[in-house]
């Protein structure tokens, strides 16, 4: 992994189609990372747990595997959990089964192949993270991402009645919702990324107070 690599994760700029595989890697690490939190707080713990891949051939899933691999030894300390408290991930137990699933999924479905359906189906993973990150990844999807802030501006700029608060956990529900946010976005003659980019930028100061 590349100092570039590393350093394109960037919340400001989530939006991009280019990411090498490397790079997609490491922004869904962030996406999962950063469900309810402080979005730039979440960019620099997640650099940090991966910085030492740097100048090395390996990526983030191969960091993963190679963690998830020491763990088979019972003489040994859990040195997944062990990396993820040494920077202070959080939510040990659900990011850690989610990274055990998504290192081994992966070598069955690269992760630049995974639809939302493969995405939800990993351990803690919902529509919203799913979506979060095919939406800023992949060009002309139609998809939307029901976090607060998206969800404040239908309710507070469209003026839309029964808008939720909080993230539908409801799949029919979230459905409905996001068709909402879709037909806005069609409305206002802009791509559901651009829409949501630019609601995130407007509602939370260029994205540094941004939580998911």
């Amino acid at each position: 992994m590349t100092h570039q690599e590393l350093d394109s994760l960037n919340v400001q700029e989530i939006t991009r189609f280019d990411r090498t595989p490397h790079e997609l890697e490491a922004f869904f690490l962030l996406a999962v990372l950063v469900a309810g939190k402080n979005a730039k707080v979440q960019q620099e713990k997640t650099k940090a747990f991966l910085a030492h891949l740097v100048g090395t051939p390996l990526g983030p899933l191969d960091y993963l595997r190679q963690l998830c691999d020491g763990e088979w030894d019972r003489n040994t300390p859990p040195t997944l959990v062990a990396a993820m408290k040494q920077h202070k991930l959080g939510q040990y137990n659900r990011l850690a089964r989610c990274f055990r699933q998504l290192a081994w999924d992966t070598q069955n479905v690269a992760l630049v192949n995974m639809k939302v359906a493969n995405l939800e189906s990993l351990f803690g993973v919902g529509p919203k993270t799913a979506r979060f990150f095919l939406l800023h990844s992949r060009p002309g999807l139609r998809l939307a991402v029901l976090d607060t802030h998206i969800l404040a501006w239908m309710r507070e700029v469209k003026k839309c009645k029964s808008v939720p608060k909080v993230t539908p956990g409801n799949r029919a529900k979230y459905t409905f919702w996001e068709n909402r946010f879709l037909y806005y976005c069609d409305r206002e003659g802009k791509s559901p990324a651009e829409m949501d980019l630019a609601i995130w930028n407007e509602r939370s100061k260029n994205g540094n107070n941004h939580t998911a």
